[in-house]
């Protein structure tokens, strides 16, 4: 007897749910490399992605909540890339791994403008902001997981809470930089670097002992 598979209801609609979605946050993302947040509407991804808005708002009851995802994924993509790379490099020191963090996401923010937008330009709803603060509590224990891969720390009472605010500090030079130059200038990139340091010196040794294979 042959063998048959079985295909569940509601599977084929589900996937085509994902692949809806998943076209309504490409476009809107294209949208927000020239557009601000605040004149992008539902039925201009509607129209640009060639989904009826009806069916948009099976989704997304506003704009906003499409901006949500939207930094959601900036945060597992941005992750994903600094871990890609991260198991090849080799720092001696941990402001150097500090100063390839900050380069890292500099890049990443200058290679997707839709994050840029949402995230470092002042023009998104307070409430995206909000939750890019939550999302960077979690980006920095996934940091605070690589100092400690990467180098013998001491105890320090707080380490994630520390780690955060560096990475809200990054975030607010960034932004600050953003709005006055439209880009993220070199010089602009370095300012975050040295506030990010120099906050963290307060409570990291200046020489860490390296660990495993990631010693030089």
């Amino acid at each position: 007897m042959a063998d048959t598979k079985t295909v569940r209801p509601g599977t084929k609609n589900r996937k085509r749910g994902q692949e809806r979605r998943k076209r309504i946050l490409s476009t809107a993302r294209a949208l927000l490399a020239d557009t601000d947040p605040d004149q992008l509407s539902l039925a201009d991804i509607a129209e640009r992605s060639d989904i009826p808005v009806s069916s948009l708002y099976h989704f997304y009851r506003d704009v906003s909540q499409v901006y949500t995802d939207i930094v959601s994924q900036f945060h597992e993509e941005l992750l994903e890339d600094l871990m890609a790379d991260f198991e090849h490099e080799r720092f001696v020191a941990w402001q150097a791994l500090i100063s390839w963090l900050i380069q890292r996401t500099a890049a990443f923010y200058q290679a997707h403008p839709a994050f840029e937008v949402l995230i470092l330009s002042g023009k998104a709803p307070a409430r995206i902001k909000q939750t890019d603060r939550e999302l960077d509590s979690q980006l920095g224990q996934a940091l605070t997981e690589l100092f400690q891969q990467h180098f013998d720390l001491p105890d320090i009472k707080g380490l994630d809470q520390i780690v955060y605010n560096a990475v809200e500090i990054v975030d607010l030079f960034f932004s600050l930089a953003l709005r006055r130059n439209q880009t993220l200038t070199p010089d602009a990139i370095e300012e975050a670097r040295r506030a990010a340091i120099a906050y963290l010196r307060n409570y990291f040794p200046e020489f860490l002992n390296t660990r495993g294979t990631h010693a030089t």
